[in-house]
């Protein structure tokens, strides 16, 4: 049993892996806000209070139920038009895309999410969204312990002189990132105030994007003024797959989604077939949903084939799900693994559920900060492939394959739940635990189901357990040909949020131990 309690509410309710994050959410609400409101005031905040995940240069992907209507918004950019394929091979490693620098920059779809998101769903104004992640800019605030941690592990990486403007605002002089450390950013400040005064348009047309087109050419990136001011958010119809009475509702291309939603059909193909299910058919039914989609999922201009494939496809469910009893596959993805996100889920008291991410990747995404702007710029162009011909390969104006996946989970009862996983490729593999939990469990475990000790299937047989695993289960993982590793608990194992509404309308929210927030309601 987990040892921290879920939190109940009637009014609101927010939760992320950040406590400041989480209060600013939680002023949003008490201000008469919405659901979006909270999400998106502490999503602003986040860019401050945990940039070690995200930051003004992210994506941004969302999921909001309202008036019993679900709507998806995609809030990826694109790779600029500019760089074509063999520029970025002539710069490749190991045939993939570089991971730090400018060669993985695209285009920061969060600004414009925020403004779209807050134009459809939001009540408070504008720029009192922008109030508390404002503040702790201006001021300072003392870094959470795991947020610290983190900090420390980038700046270890972040060290070539490519990488000086980086450090001037995240290293600043005298300033080390311990548990507590107070850190202030006035570049982050000047362009909150610019984007809550000017609107979200400021950030793709006009001074500030003619900067980061400037810093581009300078760094011999390809953003270009034109990249900026050509991107738009998609709004998109969410995708939905039943296993044993439980919905899952997510995100169609460019998100992974797809990998979860199938993983979903394949376990029912293989329930409705007689079988008993447990971690091992779990972790087989992934696998083959990465293989799937790794060779199918990109650019959301191809999506009507990759769903036949993935989602209307009976028999390839089915042919998959007799495979599921099979000793463990040795399957390597083609593609690296990694994660570094921020996950956001607010409730309101009048029905509204919003289930939001936001990410740079990797941790502070590919080190490039715009100097004078507090802008850190997202590396998802690493997400694409080198490979030919697929609907991820790299090409200009394309988005790429996209590791985010904000869900909304329905249980047999009724309960709604706004639910995300961070952690790049693990994120699909979170949900799937959670759910199963849920599904053995029933709702009241929901803390317990977001604490439980994880596996992660990191590609081959090669299979992570995390401390607190169950010894027998790892056993029988084991003898069923997994090669197993068991790991001290940490990052890599995911930070999930949760926040449920019961058909009675009370709220209960429950927040990872593995990060420093926690739910809070009024």
């Amino acid at each position: 049993m987990s040892a921290r309690p879920v939190v109940y509410a009637t009014r609101g309710l927010v939760a992320t892996s950040q406590p400041l994050a989480a209060s600013a959410g939680l002023w949003a609400l008490e201000r008469g806000g919405t659901a979006v409101d909270a999400v998106l005031t502490a999503a602003m905040a986040l860019t401050v209070v945990e940039p070690t995940s995200n930051g003004l240069g992210s994506d941004a992907f969302a999921v909001v139920l309202e008036g019993g209507v679900t709507t998806g918004y995609n809030g990826s950019g694109a790779a600029p038009l500019a760089a074509d394929i063999e520029a970025v091979r002539a710069r490749s490693r190991d045939g993939r895309v570089p991971e730090r620098g400018w060669t993985p920059v695209t285009v920061p779809g969060a600004p414009a999410a925020w403004a779209d998101l807050h134009a459809r769903f939001g009540r408070l104004p504008w720029d009192e969204l922008f109030v508390p992640a404002r503040r702790y800019a201006r001021d300072g605030y003392p870094l959470a312990p795991r947020t610290a941690e983190s900090w420390k592990r980038a700046a270890e990486i972040f060290q070539g002189p490519e990488f000086a403007d980086w450090r001037a605002v995240f290293l600043p002089a005298g300033f080390t990132p311990d548990a507590g450390a107070r850190w202030a950013s006035p570049e982050h400040d000047r362009t909150l105030a610019l984007l809550a005064r000017e609107g979200a348009g400021a950030y793709y047309r006009g001074p500030l994007a003619a900067r980061l087109a400037e810093a581009a050419l300078k760094g011999g990136g390809w953003l270009a003024e034109e990249d900026l001011e050509a991107h738009e958010g998609l709004w998109v119809d969410p995708l939905t797959a039943v296993h044993d009475g439980w919905g899952l509702c997510t995100l169609p291309p460019n998100s992974q989604g797809l990998v979860l939603l199938e993983s979903l059909l394949v376990l029912e193909a293989y329930r409705r077939a007689g079988g008993q299910g447990g971690g091992h058919e779990t972790i087989e039914a992934v696998k083959r949903a990465f293989a799937d989609a790794l060779e199918r999922l990109g650019d959301p201009s191809g999506a009507d084939a990759v769903l036949a494939r993935m989602l209307d496809d009976t028999p390839h469910h089915e042919a998959l799900a007799r495979a599921l009893s099979d000793p463990a596959w040795d399957y390597t993805p083609p593609e690296p693994y990694h994660g570094g996100t921020v996950y956001v889920a607010a409730a309101d008291g009048e029905g509204r559920l919003a289930s939001y991410i936001q990410s740079n990747y990797m941790g502070f995404g590919s080190g490039v900060v715009v100097p004078g702007t507090g802008v850190s710029l997202q590396n998802r162009g690493a997400c694409f492939t080198l490979r030919p011909a697929l609907a991820n390969t790299w090409a200009p104006g394309r988005r790429p394959y996209h590791t985010l996946v904000p869900s909304l989970a329905i249980a047999p009862d009724g309960t709604r739940i706004a639910l995300g996983v961070v952690g790049g490729f693990f994120q699909p593999q979170g949900q799937l635990q959670i759910l199963d939990h849920l599904r053995h469990r029933g709702l009241r475990a929901l803390q317990e189901a977001v604490d439980a000790p994880r596996w992660y299937w990191r590609g081959g047989r090669r299979l992570s357990l995390e401390a607190g695993f169950d010894p027998r289960r790892a056993v029988a993982l084991e003898a069923l040909g997994h090669d197993v590793v068991c790991e001290p608990t940490g990052v890599s194992y995911g930070r999930a949020q949760a926040v449920a509404r019961r058909p009675d309308g009370t709220l209960v929210g429950a927040s990872d131990s593995r990060a420093d927030g926690f739910p809070l309601g009024c």
